[in-house]
Parts: structure tokens; C-alpha cells; sequence
């Protein structure tokens, strides 16, 4: 290759140490899980050494040479062994690792994999690869030679990076990958290391000495990772990867565990690590004050160094080898941007290249100009007789794309596709965003068509495809589209204007200043079919929202079928009667005998509800767990099959609730008829189910004329998503019933929308729908008096519009029996030691398998893996799911004589007799179905076959048995498909129940659905591990956590505008974010029968309505302002006195959250408005009313005054 090349930077992995790679041992082996080489290291076996500088020679440090140590100071000597296979030899190589060095091989370079390696030939050509038989020294010299011929002295970036995992609190994100960032510096030195007194190479035969020093002058260590405690104490763990730096892996940039990366990449790192930077004031204000400044003026240093290297045409090399077929087009590209000059067209020579292949080797090395074949020119001159063809190759090759993203951009989409995306470049991104793979991002779009001034004036782009201003509306659609996607994957369905205008901001790309939307560039958008513009209200004052057109597609679709089905009856029912529905009952329950008046008051709602749900085509049963929803279910399954010989299909959200229910529902009298599907699978059959999108439910915008099914039934409906639900209504659209049953206090979906908490409040707010809407109140499944039944009610769906009795009454006051404080780790575990031996007796690992329903023999007799579950907020931290799993397993488990299987990084680890969870939907054996989510006890391990590796049986499944085999992608995976499950988080548990709940209380991470769906896990005892800090005000902790909920933290508008208030956090719970939007619901009645906001509300329309005064309720009401244009706002009251012939309108506004500073401001902006407009308070003689909550005695309306006022106004 030529000389000339055009650096690249390098990413090196490097594997977790917790003492920061700083030349000491890990300061606690035992307990550092990501080592990949833990079965080969020492480290664990030498404690005198733990966290201690590394001593020359010793060999307990094998993880050393795997960059373990790549930011120690000093100069140190270490051996380890490695095996030749070409010699079939294991040598013993003694390595001098220089001070701020990391030992690298590029391994992807010395493979002969066509998918894995694209220069394999190019190698072979230049002597790297040898004929077999010759030893592979000399191969591996080659190798080094030509990949480090690439990497300059403080040209080139090293970009230390390691797996984001559970292990060590950093999650893997779904959208980003686990590539996280280390830090980054600059290649000092490339250092080829000398072989040994026995003229032995070490096979790592290369330093790269970096640029990172303690002082963060010339290259820096992340924040989240020196501060690592801080992060993940201050950060909501479901906001954690917002702080996190991922590499994108374009074209394997991060793999194989070091490799070029070229300009574009570095960029896009470099901007992330900003913006990372900058963020890092949430948790780590010291460091940021003391090493921020330096640290953002290099990364702007870099930047500006990397766009000049990075050119205009990052992508020509794969557009060449992605579009023509031509072989190392990569390479050939390459060469070409090294002999041209810098303000030359490569597209020139490419095309001087194809037309004149002769002129081919006057520009490139013989061995790529014979590239240049027949084939290859007649498709250029092809191409180039279409204009629009040619121009779209010039237009993606500005992005930095991979030949399969190539291939996916011309293979995929049409001509005219093609010249959309020449009018609108940005298209690229909207139109390729959906997909799981070839999903070409907005960032990288946008450095390829607005990268900075200077280069945009040196090679314009041409005509349509031009984008001279940073408010361009076609680039700011779409990041908007962007935001608006963020958003949805958060659960909102929509976001009001105000909050795209600071979200958006955090977008830059080159020099020019953050994205900065004003109301002109946003009247002058075109949005087309992709973004509808909505109406929200903030602090009752009408603006505009967007949302993204299918999310508005698919709650059109659910709001038209409940209009649609509200209010009407179904005639061709077989009439039953209560006595029909009680002998139902009584022979599935058995009589009440004794007459227990709780049995028949439970007996009584169960027969209203059965009565109404056979009655109306659409109802929604809600209730607690332990309320009898199953067999309401099961009753109502007999009615259907029997009475009206009809067919009833039983839907469920996840694969685990399909489990669960048709286990529920096998005693029914008709149980061989029932039929019960996940929704995906479902869909599937029907087509509506895109397994290769991000948004998987497919709404067609057309419904199925017929259906297989005249009833159908969606259990676990608080898991729906509103595609997911519009989907399955497209189905089933003609269905006689559609019965939506859940726990609406239960966690919401993992997806945009909350439909059927929306569902509930718009019928149980219509008073002619009641009848629509059934709920089940008493329960059984735990004792009606247990305290923790008491606690989960105050936690519950409703529980805001009923006393606080229940806290109360308890005096805060928890007995030792059920509650157990934690201060540290320590103490944690080794309290939950002492009530597993307590509660279960479990001492040791025989009797830890007999919990489970092992007998001496290690015969699995009964499988009673969901005997006993700990649960726990979180995945990460030692509060967390992982390291509580390791805890248990190390504890019990290590016995000599218990078979265990890993696999040789040491990322697995199981023993027999683990219980463990499938985390993966898959089908096994083409007929047996496992879900994700269930849960089972590992029966065999088979430490000999390295293929069918251990044997899992589940509990849901008692005739099944499943094998896992190591990296069997296709089958079930053992990495994949598999985890330990002593310890779960609360919301892998949603849907199943466990005989007895440990659970672990944070102090945060706490939210009011979270503590509800814990503390209904147990069917027999739950004992809770809180932290101590709770303890002292723990009434006040209560409250501030049922304030806290996620559900009216999701903005939807699935039945009417929302209204919305901005909620400032203060310090209550630490890390949440700022300035959030929250719904404010209706959801408290008044005398008069109508929904309002808030308790202070309803005093305020209860005097109202005992004094016959006429009012309404947050009507519109149209305001001016200062320039004139139209505004609407809502007044809490709106009081409408009729005296002398004439009518006078009173307008009540009663401020409740004055303490908090967005609420006040927004009062003074509406306050204002109303002055504008000539509404003056009553004081001054207008009629404006104006009340307050009494803030400074902490107490609320002041109902004495509200009566004093209404009897001087209006009596």
C-alpha cells in the first residue's frame, strides 16, 4: 500500500479492572467478573497483593497482557504462556512493558474469514499470509508491518474501550450496542516488543505507547469510569447509558481487540465523549471542575484536526465495492485520496479509472489496478448514463457507510426512492431508522451532508441535495424525528414543542452552533406523513406538540374501536341470569358455607363483572392480584363455548404471561378448547409482526373484514404498547367482545404509550360507560390483614382518591419479623445469609437444592423453583441483580463435588442445581415453545460434550426438558438464553408469583408502580431488606414515592390533550432527570359525579355544588396576546352567574404548587396573559379568583375561606 495513506486511529479493548489499569493488581479479584482470563489468573489466590503495584516475573498476573495495565507509570516485567498452533508448542514468554503502553495484535488482519476479513487477499498479495507449513512468526510480522504502517506518532487516536455489562453496572444499550468508551488519547510511540532470552516474541508483538497522563493535559479517562461509585449512585439506572459513551461498531471499527478506525468514527466518539463531558455535572461535579476545561479544549482540538483528515467522501470505498462489485474497493479508494491532491475530486480519477482502466496503474499498486476488471467498468459506464444513479453514489459516499449498508441503500430502494433522498439527504436516516440492521443514524447523515464551513465551500453539495444553513427544515425534521423516537422509547407518544426545543440542542456536528428552533423555522417545516402536530396543555395554557405519525396512526385506530363499542349492548347473547353466574362460582369455588361476608362481597363483584362483561363488546376488568381475575376468565371461557357455542382467543403481551395464563386456566371445563397466544406470535401468523424492525407491531391502517375469533381476551393488558394493542384491534375489529383485564398499578410498558390506563380513565370518567368497566376488590391470594396487603394498597391504582389510613395507621412502625435494615453490602448479604437459613433453612448447597425440590439423591422430585424469590429494584451495583446471583452462587455452590460448566472467557458460570430464567422467546425443537421469562432449576451438567452442555427443567413446563449448548445461536445459547435467577428485578417478575418474596429497598430508584408490583409478588410472606437511611422518616420516604409514578410520567393523548406540569425533583430521590413533564390525570371525583385534578379541586366544586352555583370545569377559554395571536387557556372553575337579565363569567384559578419553580413560573405567564385580556383578580374589582394552598404551615386548601369567598361573590 502506498506510503501516502491517510492515518487511521485505533480502538484497543481492554478488560474491567477495578482499580482503574493503573499497574496494581485488581484491588478485589474475587469479585471482578469480567476478567476474561479468570480461569488462567492468579491474581484471586495472592490476597497480599490485591490493589498493590505488579511485581516483575509473577505469574498470577496472566490478565496483565491483555491491556490490563495500560495506565501504569512505571516500567514492569511479566511471563505468561501462549500455544503455537502451527508448531503445536506452548512457549513461555517473559515481556518489559513500558510505562502508558497496551499490547496489541490486530487478530482480525491474521484471519481467513471472507466475512470477517475484506484485506485477506491484499495480505496474501504482499507476503503477511504464507503458504501452510511456514511458521506463523513470520505471518504475524507482516501483518504488524502493513496494519502499523497506518498509525502515526500524534496523528493517530487510541480509543481504549471494554463491554459495557451487568457485571460492572454499565448496561448494554438496545439502540447503541456494548462498546463503551474508555478514554482516549493519542498514539505516542508503536513500540515492537524484542523477543526474549530464549528468542521467544510475545504474541502480542506490538506497545502502543499513549498519550494519557494523570493531569488529563493530552488525553483523558472518562468521568463514569473514575467516578464510577458516584455514577451509578446518582443516575436512575434506566437513564445510565444517556451518560454513557458507546462506540458505534461500523464495520467491525471495535473488534477483535484492536483495529483501525477511521476519521468519522473518531469524530463521532469524540463529540459523544463531549457531550459526556459536559453531562458528567449530574455526578461528578469535582472532576469536572478540576479536569473539564482541559479535557473539552483537546477533544475541540482533535475535532478540528479530524474533519480537515476525514475529507469530504469517507464512504467511496464502500459505495465502489457495495455498488459495483468491486474487489477492495476499500483499498482502491484508499490509495486514491493518497495521490490526489487535497482540493481534488476522487470521483474524477474513479471515473478516469473505469474509462481508461490502462490509466489504472499510473494511480495504484499492481495488485489492486488488476481490481479493475470488464465487469466493473460496464456497470460504471452504466451508471453513468443515469444521472440520478451516479449523483446517489456521489451523495452516500459523504457518509461513512459499510458495503453492506451500501449494498442495503441501492439493493433496497427504488429510483425513486433515490431521488427523494437527492432532494432530502436526510431521508437516508428516516427512511432506514426502523431497521435493526443497516440502520444508518442521523449523526452520521449529518456529518456527511453539513460537516463543517470550510468543507462545505470547498466541495458543495450539488443542487437539491444542497444544505447551506443549520436551520435547514429537511435537517430539522429530522431531529426532530430523532427526538421524537428518543422520546417514544422512554413511553411517550407525543412531546410538547417547548421540550424538542431543549432536547434538541444536544445535537452538533461540526463547528456551527447548537440546533436553535424559533416559532419561524418551525411554521416553515414540512413534516409530510412522518410527524402530526398535536395540542398539549402546560399549566392549562394550549401550545403545540408533535408526534410521530404511526404512534397518532395507531391511537387513532384504539380510540376509534372503544367509540365505536362504548355504550352499546350485544344482542344475540344467551340471557343468563345472577343465579346462573353464582352456581358457576360455587362450583368452581365451593359454597360459602359459613356465610363469611367478605367471600360473598368478593362473590357479589365477581357476578356484577361476569354479568357485564357477556353484556357489552368492549370491557376492562381491573384488579389486584389475589382478586380472582382467572377465574373470571375461566368463567367466562365455559359461557362462550357452552352457552353460545362460540370461540374465544386469549391474548397475552410476552411469552412468559402466555405461560402463566394457559397454566391458570387448564382446570377450566373446556380447558382441551382454549386457546392462548403471545401477541407476537400472533401478529406473525397474520403478517403484522416485522421481527427485522424496532417497531415490530406492523398497524396497517386497515381492518381484517373477518375473524377467527368472536371474542377475544388481552390478560396482562397493562403490558400493552398502543401498536401492540392497535395491531391486535385491526385483527379483530369484528369480534363480539373485546375484554382488556390487567392491574393498572402495575409497571407500564416497555414501549411508547400507556392504552389501558388511558382506556380505564376515559370510561370510568364517562358515567353512562361504568358498566363497561368492572373492578375487583377483595383479595385472597394473601390475608386480607397483612401488612403488607395494607402497604401495597396505599401504593395502588385508585389509592390517591382514598385516605392515607392504611399508613397511618401503622404508625411508620414496621416489626423486626418483617423488615430487616441494611447500611452497606456487607451487611446486605449478610442479612439475606441469616433469613435464608431462618425462613428456609438453607445452610449450604444440598440444602439450598432441597428448597427447590431436590432430594439426597440430587433427584429432582418436585420442581419448586418459584418457592422463594429475591427481588430487587436494580441489575447493577451490589444492591442489583448480578452480583446478589453471584453472592448466592458462590455462597452455596463452590462445593468440590457440584458439577459446574463455563465457558473459556469465563462469562458463564452454572452448577447444577442453579435456578436460572430463559431470557429469550425461542421455539425448540420446532414445537416446544420456551418464553422469555421463565423460570426453572439446571438438572444436568455435562462437563464432556462441549456442544450440549446443561439441562434445564421449568417450572411451567413440568414435562419438557431443555438443552443449552455453548455458542448454538441457532438452538438455545447458553450466553444467550440464559441467566441465574436467585435474584430478579421487580419488573422481570411482572406476571409471576413466588411462595415467599425477599426484597431489596435502595434508598433509590424508587417509584410508586415499582414498590406496588413487589409488594404483590408474594402469595405466602415477604420479608424487606431496606436501607437505613429510609428509616428515620419513613412515612415521608411513602409519600414521596406514591408521588413519584411512572405512569403519569408518560405523556399520551390517546383520549384528549394532555395536561401537563413541569416537576422539579429538588433532592427527594437522586437521579432523576430535571425538569421532566408530568401528566397531571383526572382522577378525583367530585359530589357532582366529574373528575378533577386534584383533592383541593374537589373541595373547591363540592361548595360550588352545594350552593346551586353554576360552573364548569377547565373550560377553553380564548386569550390575546401582546402580538395579538390567539391562545387558549383553561381556568380550574369557570363560574357562570346569571343576575338582571344578564350573565357574568367568573374565572377561578386555585394555585397548588406554588413551591415548585416551573409551576410558579408558569402561573406568572398565564397571570399575565389574563391582564392582557382585561381579567383582573376580584380584589381589584375584576373577576379573576385567586386561592392558594397554605404553603408555609405545609397544609392545604383552607375550605372555611374558599365557603367565605363564594358566599361574598355570589350570594
Amino acid at each position: 500500500m502506498s506510503k501516502n495513506l491517510k492515518p487511521k486511529h485505533l480502538s484497543i479493548r481492554v478488560h474491567w479492572h477495578d482499580n482503574g489499569w493503573n499497574g496494581t493488581v485488581c484491588k478485589n479479584p474475587a469479585e471482578n467478573y469480567c476478567c476474561s482470563e479468570k480461569e488462567k489468573c492468579k491474581c484471586e489466590d495472592s490476597k497480599n497483593d490485591w490493589g498493590n503495584v505488579i511485581k516483575d516475573n509473577k505469574k498470577y498476573t496472566e490478565c496483565i497482557h491483555k491491556r490490563g495495565a495500560f495506565l501504569a507509570d512505571k516500567k514492569f516485567q511479566y511471563s505468561y504462556e501462549y500455544y503455537e498452533y502451527n508448531e503445536k508448542t506452548t512457549f513461555t514468554v517473559t515481556v518489559q512493558h513500558p510505562p502508558y503502553s497496551a499490547a496489541v495484535y490486530p487478530f482480525r488482519w491474521g484471519w481467513n474469514k471472507s466475512d470477517t476479513n475484506k484485506k485477506w487477499d491484499y495480505l496474501k498479495d504482499k507476503g503477511a499470509i504464507q503458504k501452510e507449513g511456514r511458521k506463523i512468526k513470520i505471518n504475524r510480522e507482516r501483518v504488524n508491518e502493513l496494519f502499523f504502517s497506518e498509525i502515526r506518532s500524534k496523528e493517530s487516536l487510541c480509543i481504549f474501550y471494554t463491554r459495557a455489562d451487568k457485571k460492572i453496572g454499565f448496561p448494554e444499550s438496545s439502540s447503541k450496542g456494548s462498546i463503551m468508551v474508555v478514554g482516549i488519547g493519542r498514539v505516542l510511540e508503536v513500540i515492537q516488543a524484542e523477543a526474549d532470552s530464549n528468542g521467544n516474541y510475545p504474541y502480542d508483538a506490538n506497545f502502543i505507547q499513549h498519550s494519557i497522563r494523570g493531569d488529563y493535559q493530552d488525553g483523558f479517562i472518562l468521568p463514569y469510569i473514575t467516578c464510577r461509585e458516584e455514577f451509578l449512585k446518582k443516575i436512575k439506572e434506566e437513564d445510565l447509558e444517556n451518560y454513557i459513551v458507546y462506540a458505534p461498531n461500523y464495520d467491525e471499527e471495535f473488534s477483535y481487540v484492536c483495529e483501525h478506525v477511521s476519521d468519522d468514527t473518531a469524530i463521532e466518539v469524540l463529540l459523544s465523549c463531549k457531550n459526556a463531558v459536559i453531562d458528567a455535572e449530574a455526578y461528578a461535579k469535582e472532576w469536572k471542575e478540576r479536569y473539564g476545561e482541559n479535557v473539552l479544549k483537546w477533544i475541540n482540538d482533535r475535532l478540528g484536526e479530524l474533519w480537515q483528515k476525514r475529507g469530504v467522501y469517507p464512504g467511496l470505498g464502500a459505495v465502489l465495492e457495495g455498488a459495483l462489485g468491486l474487489k477492495l474497493g476499500v483499498l482502491i479508494a484508499e490509495e486514491i485520496k493518497a495521490n490526489i491532491k487535497e482540493d481534488e475530486d476522487p470521483w474524477d480519477y474513479v471515473d478516469k479509472i473505469f474509462k481508461q482502466p490502462d490509466q489504472a496503474k499510473n494511480l495504484l499498486p499492481e495488485e489492486l489496478a488488476e481490481k479493475i476488471t470488464d465487469v466493473v467498468c460496464q456497470k460504471w459506464t452504466n451508471i453513468d448514463k443515469d444521472d440520478e444513479s451516479k449523483e446517489f453514489l456521489k451523495l452516500i459516499s459523504r457518509l461513512q457507510l459499510t458495503v453492506e449498508e451500501v449494498k442495503y441503500l441501492f439493493e433496497k430502494f427504488k429510483k425513486k426512492d433515490h431521488k427523494e433522498m437527492l432532494s432530502n439527504p436526510y431521508l437516508i436516516y428516516e427512511k432506514t431508522r426502523d431497521w435493526v440492521k443497516n440502520n444508518i443514524d442521523l449523526e452520521r447523515v449529518d456529518r456527511g451532508i453539513f460537516p463543517p464551513t470550510n468543507i462545505r465551500k470547498k466541495f458543495p453539495l450539488p443542487g437539491p441535495s444542497a444544505v447551506s444553513d443549520i436551520s435547514d427544515k429537511r435537517r430539522i425534521r429530522a431531529f426532530i424525528i430523532k427526538t421524537l423516537e428518543e422520546e417514544a422509547e422512554k413511553g411517550h407518544t407525543l412531546m410538547p414543542v417547548d421540550g424538542i426545543k431543549e432536547k434538541i440542542k444536544k445535537f452538533k456536528n461540526s463547528d456551527e452552533d447548537p440546533i436553535s428552533l424559533n416559532d419561524y423555522t418551525l411554521k416553515n417545516l414540512e413534516f409530510g406523513d412522518e410527524i402530526k402536530v398535536v395540542d398539549v396543555f402546560i399549566g392549562k395554557i394550549k401550545k403545540e406538540a408533535y408526534q410521530l405519525d404511526r404512534l397518532y396512526r395507531a391511537g387513532e385506530i384504539i380510540r376509534e374501536e372503544i367509540e365505536k363499542r362504548k355504550g352499546k349492548t350485544i344482542s344475540e347473547q344467551v340471557k343468563v341470569d345472577e343465579n346462573y353466574w353464582h352456581s358457576v362460582l360455587n362450583r368452581m369455588l365451593g359454597e360459602n358455607k359459613n356465610g363469611d361476608p367478605k367471600e360473598k362481597e368478593s362473590r357479589d363483584e365477581k357476578v356484577s363483572a361476569l354479568d357485564n362483561m357477556i353484556r357489552f363488546p368492549i370491557f376492562v376488568l381491573i384488579g389486584p392480584a389475589g382478586t380472582g381475575k382467572t377465574t373470571l376468565l375461566k368463567a367466562l371461557h365455559d359461557y362462550i363455548t357452552k352457552e353460545e357455542k362460540g370461540k374465544i382467543l386469549f391474548l397475552t403481551p410476552t411469552g412468559k404471561a402466555k405461560v402463566v395464563l394457559k397454566e391458570k386456566l387448564k382446570d377450566s371445563d373446556s380447558s382441551d378448547n382454549i386457546t392462548v397466544f403471545n401477541i407476537a406470535e400472533y401478529l406473525n401468523d397474520r403478517e403484522r409482526f416485522w421481527p427485522d424492525r424496532k417497531n415490530p407491531y406492523k398497524v396497517k391502517g386497515k381492518k381484517e373484514e373477518t375473524s377467527d375469533y368472536d371474542n377475544v381476551v388481552i390478560d396482562e393488558a397493562s403490558m400493552l404498547t398502543e401498536e401492540m394493542l392497535a395491531a391486535v384491534i385491526e385483527t379483530v375489529s369484528n369480534a363480539k367482545r373485546i375484554i382488556l383485564v390487567g392491574d393498572p398499578g402495575q409497571l407500564p410498558p416497555i414501549g411508547p404509550g400507556k392504552p389501558f390506563v388511558d382506556i380505564i380513565r376515559y370510561l370510568e370518567n364517562e358515567d353512562n360507560q361504568k358498566k363497561c368497566y368492572g373492578e375487583l376488590t377483595v383479595q385472597h391470594r394473601q390475608a386480607e390483614d397483612s401488612l403488607w396487603v395494607k402497604l401495597a394498597r396505599t401504593f395502588s391504582w385508585g389509592a390517591e382518591k382514598k385516605t392515607n389510613s392504611v399508613i397511618n395507621g401503622m404508625d411508620c412502625s414496621l416489626k423486626e419479623d418483617n423488615i430487616e435494615w441494611w447500611e452497606d453490602k456487607n451487611e446486605l448479604y449478610a442479612k439475606i445469609k441469616k433469613r435464608l437459613e431462618k425462613d428456609l433453612g438453607i445452610k449450604d448447597g444440598e440444602s439450598l437444592r432441597k428448597s427447590f425440590g431436590f432430594n439426597d439423591k440430587r433427584k429432582l422430585e418436585k420442581n419448586k423453583a418459584e418457592s422463594w424469590q429475591i427481588l430487587t429494584p436494580k441489575n447493577f451495583g451490589f444492591e442489583g441483580v448480578f452480583e446478589i446471583n453471584k453472592f448466592i452462587q458462590k455462597e452455596y455452590y463452590n462445593e468440590k463435588n457440584n458439577y459446574s460448566i463455563s465457558d473459556e472467557n469465563n462469562e458463564f458460570k452454572y452448577f447444577f442445581g442453579d435456578k436460572v430464567i430463559n431470557i429469550q422467546n425461542k421455539y425448540y425443537d420446532k414445537k416446544y415453545f420456551i418464553a422469555n421469562g421463565e423460570i426453572g432449576l439446571i438438572t444436568f451438567v455435562n462437563t464432556e460434550d462441549k456442544n450440549r452442555n446443561i439441562t434445564a427443567n421449568f417450572i411451567s413446563q413440568p414435562g419438557n426438558v431443555y438443552y443449552y449448548e455453548n455458542k448454538k445461536k441457532d438452538k438455545l445459547d447458553i450466553k444467550e438464553c440464559l441467566d441465574l435467577a436467585y435474584a430478579l428485578t421487580v419488573h422481570k417478575a411482572q406476571g409471576s408469583q413466588f411462595e415467599k418474596v425477599f426484597l431489596i429497598l435502595p434508598k433509590s430508584w424508587l417509584y410508586k408502580e415499582l414498590i406496588y408490583t413487589a409488594l404483590t409478588r408474594h402469595e405466602e410472606n415477604l420479608t424487606i431488606f431496606i436501607e437505613k437511611s429510609l428509616k428515620d422518616s419513613l412515612c415521608e420516604n411513602i409519600d414521596k414515592i406514591k408521588r413519584n409514578s411512572a405512569i403519569d410520567k408518560r405523556i399520551t393523548n390517546l383520549f384528549s390533550s394532555p395536561c401537563l406540569i413541569l416537576i422539579d425533583y429538588n433532592d427527594d430521590f437522586q437521579g432523576y432527570e430535571r425538569a421532566e413533564y408530568k401528566e397531571e390525570p383526572l382522577i378525583h371525583r367530585t359530589e357532582k359525579g366529574e373528575l378533577v385534578r386534584s383533592k383541593s379541586e374537589v373541595i373547591i366544586a363540592n361548595i360550588l355544588y352545594k350552593n346551586n352555583i353554576e360552573y364548569k370545569y377547565e373550560k377553553e377559554l380564548v386569550l390575546y396576546d401582546e402580538n395579538g395571536e390567539r391562545k387558549i387557556v383553561k381556568p380550574d372553575f369557570t363560574i357562570i352567574i346569571h343576575k338582571d337579565g344578564a350573565t357574568k363569567e367568573y374565572y377561578w384559578e386555585h394555585l397548588g404548587m406554588l413551591s415548585n419553580d416551573s409551576y410558579r413560573k408558569n402561573w406568572k405567564n398565564k397571570e399575565k396573559l389574563y391582564k392582557l385580556n382585561n381579567i383582573t383578580r376580584v380584589e381589584d374589582g375584576g373577576n379573576l379568583i385567586i386561592t392558594e394552598d397554605d404553603l408555609k404551615e405545609e397544609k392545604g386548601i383552607d375550605s372555611v375561606k374558599i365557603s367565605e369567598i363564594i358566599s361574598t361573590l355570589f350570594k
